[in-house]
C-alpha cells in the first residue's frame, strides 16, 4: 500500500477581470493579493488557502466558475462576509449532499 496523501489543492479559477476578483476576495474574505496581473493571472491567499485566477474572455466559462470554502466556523464566516458588505443571496450556510458546508459562490 502506498503511503502518499494529498494535503491540499489550489483552484485556478476563470475570471473576466483579475483586478476586480482579487479586490473582491480581499474586501469580503480578507485575502491578501500576492500577484495581480490584469488580463493574465492573479493569486490571493488567506490562512492556508490560496486561490489562483486566470484571465478568461469567455463570459460563459467565467460565470460558471466557483469556489467552495470549508471552514471551522461557517456561521462566523457568514457574519464576517455580511459585516464586510457582502450581500449575495447565496451567502448563507447550507449543507450539501456530500456533507460540506457552502458559504458563498463568487462569479466574475
Amino acid at each position: 500500500m502506498n503511503d502518499e496523501r494529498l494535503l491540499s489543492a489550489t483552484p485556478v479559477l476563470a475570471f473576466l477581470d483579475i483586478e476586480r476578483s482579487a479586490s473582491f476576495y480581499a474586501t469580503h474574505f480578507g485575502f491578501k493579493a500576492q500577484h495581480v496581473e490584469q488580463g493574465v493571472y492573479g493569486v490571493v491567499t488567506r490562512d492556508d488557502v490560496g486561490l489562483h485566477f486566470w484571465a478568461c474572455s469567455d463570459r460563459h466559462i467565467a460565470e460558471n466558475t466557483s469556489c467552495r470554502f470549508r471552514t471551522t466556523h461557517v456561521d462566523g464566516l457568514v457574519r464576517t462576509l455580511q459585516g464586510r458588505g457582502h450581500r449575495s443571496s447565496q451567502c448563507s450556510p447550507r449543507k450539501q449532499a456530500v456533507g460540506s458546508e457552502r458559504v458563498c459562490d463568487h462569479r466574475s
